[in-house]
Parts: structure tokens; sequence; C-alpha cells
């Protein structure tokens, strides 16, 4: 028997065993019936004996959890998570497209993975309660311009491929992007002022990154320095996932295959290569890269060539070329390469030159694309610092000097080929399928 009070009720739910803590009459009849009634103490002993069943360690472990697992994530069901992914993909011009198809292999056997690209972009998308997470991939280009809109507008997790998004915001032209600009800086932002950052991002000083801080939980970059500005800037907790190899070198880098790739591409076997991979753009450093080639030349017999897709850009820089005497000493990559033809440019090169003049943040596929295939080069400190590349990527300082760059071309040039042991650690340490758990894990 017991009080009537609110911790017994849940241990002696019958009122009929229950008492008023000051109403000693009606003990004194509960305790008579008990003791003049057999039966009735029988009925009272097996169902205390039922009660007690559910106070056994199994039992309270059931009724703690089972309403918990309800509203558990997907892993701790022991079901994979659902997740939906907004991405460019080929045959678009992107690396960004490239590494998401990688990304898509690696995530398949992780997750319940429904891909949204071009068309199927759509509101839609963020309105379907079944993906545990919606992640939207981030450049800084007009491919993500749908994708972009769909996260501020709904929310979602994002992961941002850049540290500034200058060339998406000005997709929608400079006018749009100065709003973003004024929002971010609490000042007002011209057109010109967006065109002047647009060929200079060295003056630039917006990120363009508030309106997706804002939107996007979480928001994940592949750098420190972002994730750093909007914690500093925005009061966001942003995420860092280092970049993970999305190109694993095919082939074999013995010297007979570097022969043979030689000979599919019409270069001389004794000949020095140098060679820079990419868009050709003016971030990319490309005056600076052929004022220290001249420089080279000038003590090592070498060709620079530079295998990516032309630009507007290129005219000047064939001139620039003319006047510094290069002639076809530099040769300029009229479209991107083939499946085929990228990997016999990585096995022919003796080094690589990837450079990027801007902000720091910078992240190069196409030098993480030299390192997984050994081919030792050198890279601004930026660029190499934030891919975490082994010791065959020589640094140069961030504010180019052609000088600088000759000298470690030159280094790099003149050191044996020595590179496998460190090649083989980075491709384990950065492989997609490492980076496809770690950001299962960040979501």
């Amino acid at each position: 028997m017991v009080s009537d009070i609110p911790a017994h009720r849940e241990l002696v739910p019958d009122p009929a065993q229950r008492f008023a803590p000051q109403d000693a009459p009606a003990l004194a009849a509960i305790l008579e019936e008990i003791v003049t009634s057999p039966a009735r103490r029988a009925v009272i002993r097996e169902a205390q004996a039922q009660r007690l069943r559910n106070f056994t360690p199994s039992a309270v472990t059931t009724k703690i959890w089972s309403p918990l697992a309800l509203k558990s994530p997907a892993v701790l069901r022991g079901a994979l998570p659902h997740l939906a992914l907004l991405t460019p993909l080929p045959p678009a011009k992107s690396g960004i497209a490239d590494h998401s198809a990688a990304l898509i292999s690696a995530l398949t056997p992780l997750t319940r993975l429904t891909v949204f690209s071009g068309r199927n972009l759509s509101a839609l998308v963020h309105l379907d309660r079944r993906f545990d997470h919606i992640l939207s991939v981030i450049g800084n280009s007009q491919h993500h311009t749908r994708a972009y809109d769909l996260a501020l507008q709904y929310g979602s997790a994002a992961l941002c491929h850049d540290s500034r998004l200058l060339g998406l915001a000005t997709a929608r032209g400079p006018a749009a992007a100065a709003q973003i600009a004024c929002r971010e800086l609490g000042r007002p932002v011209s057109e010109a002022e967006i065109i002047a950052w647009a060929r200079d991002e060295t003056q630039r000083e917006a990120s363009f990154l508030r309106d997706l801080a804002i939107a996007a939980h979480p928001l994940i970059f592949h750098s420190p320095q972002p994730a750093a500005l909007v914690r500093a800037r925005f009061c966001v907790a942003a995420k860092h996932l280092p970049f993970a190899i999305y190109r694993p070198f095919p082939g074999t880098l013995a010297p007979s295959a570097r022969s043979a790739a030689r000979r599919a591409l019409n270069l001389p076997e004794g000949e020095k290569i140098i060679a820079s991979f990419g868009f050709i753009t003016a971030q990319k450093g490309i005056e600076v890269a052929l004022h220290a080639f001249a420089q080279l030349r000038s003590l090592t017999p070498c060709r620079l060539i530079f295998v990516g897709e032309a630009t507007s850009h290129v005219v000047a820089y064939k001139a620039l070329a003319a006047r510094l005497g290069l002639g076809d000493r530099v040769v300029f990559g009229e479209d991107l390469a083939t499946e085929a033809t990228y990997p016999n440019h990585l096995l022919a090169a003796d080094a690589a030159l990837q450079l990027r003049e801007g902000q720091p943040g910078n992240i190069s596929g196409a030098l993480q694309d030299c390192v997984a295939a050994g081919l030792p080069g050198v890279a601004n400190q930026d660029l190499a610092d934030n891919i975490f590349a082994p010791g065959y990527i020589a640094r140069v300082p961030d504010l180019l000097n052609p000088a600088l760059i000759a000298e470690a071309l030159a280094q790099t040039l003149g050191r044996p080929r020595d590179t496998e042991a460190e090649r083989r650690e980075y491709c384990q340490t950065y492989s997609m399928p490492r980076y496809a758990r770690l950001l299962l894990e960040a979501l």
C-alpha cells in the first residue's frame, strides 16, 4: 500500500491501493481488507509482480529509446541516409561537375542518393520530406545560379567550392552583384566597383558569401580561409573539409609510360616540358608565368605548354610571348584536354606550374591532379597549402615574382624525379571515398 502522491501513482495505478497521506481511517480499511481476504491479497500480489516487469533494466531502456529512435538520424537506425545532391554534372565544362561525378560514385554505397542537375533543379526538391539532408553544391560560376537561389530561399546544406562568389554574383549583371556586396559591407557599392573587382580580385572587398552563410546549414568549404571569414564577418560556424582527388591517376608512372605519352603528344624525348593545367584565365598568373619562363629559358632549354581551354585573354598572352622572344617555346591549348590526352600531358611533363592571383583560399583541382600523378612542380603558397601538397610541389610567395618562379622551376627540373612514396601516401589520405565519409559526418 502507498500514499497517494505523484511519485507513487506510476508504481501503483490502482486507486484502491492508495490512501491520502493524512487519512488514517482509509488506510485502516485497506489493511483490514488485505488481512481478512486471501483472494484480495492474491490479486494485489499478481498485479505487483506484473508491474515489476515494467521496471527491469531492459524495459526501462526500451521505454526511453523507442520514442527517440523514431526521430533519430538514419545512421542510428541502421539505415542509409537519404541524401539529395544538387550539382552540375558533365558534360558541363566545370571542374566542380567532374568533382561531383566522382563524389557520386563514392557516396553511392554510403547513402540512398538522389541527384538533381540542370533542368531537374526545382523547389520540389526542398519540399520533399523524404530526404534526411539536401546538399547544394555551389561554385563561382553561372552553372550554380539555380541551386544557389533555391538554397537561399529554402535553406539547405551547402558545399561551396570557392572562397568568393563574385563570378556567380555577376551572372545577373553588376547591379545585382552590387546589392549583394552592399548587404555584406554595410555601405553603398557601385557597379563600377564590381567591374573593377572583377578585373582585379586583389582589390575585392566583398566575399559575396553573406547570403549563403545565413541560409546554409551547415556551410562547408574546401579551404580554411573562407570558413574563418564567414565566422568573423557573419558569425557563422562554417566547416572545413579538405579537398579530395577526383581524378585518380589511371595508369602506370613507369619511364616507359612517360616515353609513350610523349610519342602520343608528338613531343621530343629529350626536351624539358613544363605544363600548366586548367582554364587559361587572367587569375592564373599567365603573364607572370611567361616572364618567369623567359628567364628560365636563358638557363635551361625547355618548353611551356598550357593544357586547358583558351579564353579571350589568349590573344594578348600570345602577343606577350612573342615580345619576350619565346616563339614556339610556348603552346596554348585550344580546348580542354580529352580524357585520353589529359593523363598523357601529366605523364609527359617534367614539371608543373600552377599559379593563382587574388585573395587567399583558392583550391586547384589541376594542382591536385599533378600531385596524384607524382608530377613535381611549382605553385604559389596559398594554392599548395590549401590542398596540403607534398614536398615535391615547391612553394613560391603569393605575391608572384618571375625571378623566384624561374629559380624554383630550375631547381625542380634539376632534381631526380623521386615522388612515389609521398604520392602514394597523399593519394590514400585525400581519396574520394574517405572524403565522402567525412562529408557525411559533416552533414
